[in-house]
């Protein structure tokens, strides 16, 4: 069994005999043992493996039933970070970070088993629902996102463009209630 620290956690794969082999984590105490989450929902298995934390931010690689691809959690949610294979598994492993990038192999399919790169200079918006950058959240970003939403609806897309709020690589509608939920709470306020 594989470890990764993260936080005051240790993060790890397990089958409880009802949620199939998921992603758990401990503190160190039974009640402190739990779920982290059900990437494949349901009995099936996501098989979490390759677990590497790197700068604060746990990489790893999991199949939502779709085939097994890369996703990161920074202890509070984790998010897909693309669809690499999207006719089978890309089977990321070996996350390392060199410079500003975290490297991994993976298979896009016509391609085979080919280096990948993150770049960690990307940075998310200035403030949650602050979808053009602007500074304020505003009409104009509700705007903005719904015409990349609409437009852009049910395709893969390049994580964290063209609609696509929740990073997962898909505009979908998590999407949607993600951006609505940071827009309305953040409305009229100015970004630190």
């Amino acid at each position: 069994m594989v470890f990764a620290k993260l936080g005051g956690f240790l993060y790890f794969a397990a089958n409880d005999g009802v949620n199939g082999n998921e992603l758990w984590r401990t503190d160190g105490t039974e009640t402190g043992t739990t779920l982290f989450a059900d990437i494949n929902p349901g009995s099936g298995d996501s098989l979490p493996t390759s677990l590497t934390v790197i700068d604060g931010v746990l990489y790893f690689s999991a199949s939502d039933g779709g085939g097994t691809e890369p996703y990161s959690s920074d202890g509070v949610t984790v998010t897909l970070l693309g669809d690499i294979n999207p006719d089978g598994a890309s089977a990321p492993t070996l996350f390392t970070k060199a410079g500003n990038r975290v490297f991994f192999s993976a298979n896009d399919g016509p391609n085979g088993a080919e280096l990948w790169a993150i770049d960690l200079t990307i940075t998310p918006a200035p403030c949650p629902g602050d979808y053009d950058n602007s500074g304020s959240i505003d009409l104009l970003d509700l705007l903005a996102f719904n015409g990349d939403w609409s437009s852009n609806l049910g395709q893969s897309v390049a994580p964290g463009t063209n609609g696509d709020y929740n990073n997962s690589g898909t505009v979908d509608l998590l999407d949607l209630l993600a951006f609505n939920g940071d827009w309305s709470s953040n409305l009229g306020q100015a970004c630190p």
